[in-house]
């Protein structure tokens, strides 16, 4: 008696779950990336996926991208508070945040030294060592270096005879 083995039947995948994984997919991508918009946009069309468990995570997700896309009002008491708000930006890697409060800052201070110097960082940081930090950085360096010439001399100059 011979064994008649049935040739594997091809399990095909249902395009709508393939697709649905697929927008999942990129969906995590842009969350991690920081596009909120983007990612809620790739998440929802999970929603109408047939896998339950994909959707339930896409909701959690979609939840996320919600609150992260609530710009909170941010007010600070003083130009210094502002300036740790964006040092804590670029800390947590939020370039683009971080230098648009920079940004700000310099507009309301173009004297501050400290603000030169977190936008010198954040250039640093981000690659882009010659673009507009230099220029400010490298006056503002030389204006504290003649600042510091100008105390030793007077220093070298008044002291004991």
């Amino acid at each position: 008696m011979a064994l008649k083995i049935a040739p594997k039947k091809q399990v095909t995948e249902d395009p709508r779950h393939t697709q649905a994984v697929q927008s999942y997919e990129s969906g995590l991508r842009a969350l991690q990336e920081h596009k909120f918009e983007k990612a809620k946009g790739h998440l929802q069309k999970v929603l109408s996926g047939p896998n339950k468990s994909l959707v339930d995570r896409a909701q959690v997700h979609i939840i996320t991208c919600d609150k992260h896309m609530e710009k909170p009002t941010l007010q600070f008491k003083t130009t210094e508070e502002h300036y740790d708000y964006a040092v804590s930006l670029i800390n947590v890697g939020d370039y683009v945040t971080a230098r648009e409060h920079l940004d700000k800052l310099l507009k309301q201070n173009p004297k501050a030294e400290y603000v030169l110097y977190g936008l010198a960082a954040l250039h640093c940081l981000t690659g882009h060592v010659e673009i507009r930090a230099s220029p400010n950085c490298s006056i503002q360096i030389r204006a504290r270096e003649n600042l510091n010439h100008g105390k030793k001399k007077r220093a070298r100059t008044s002291g004991p005879h």
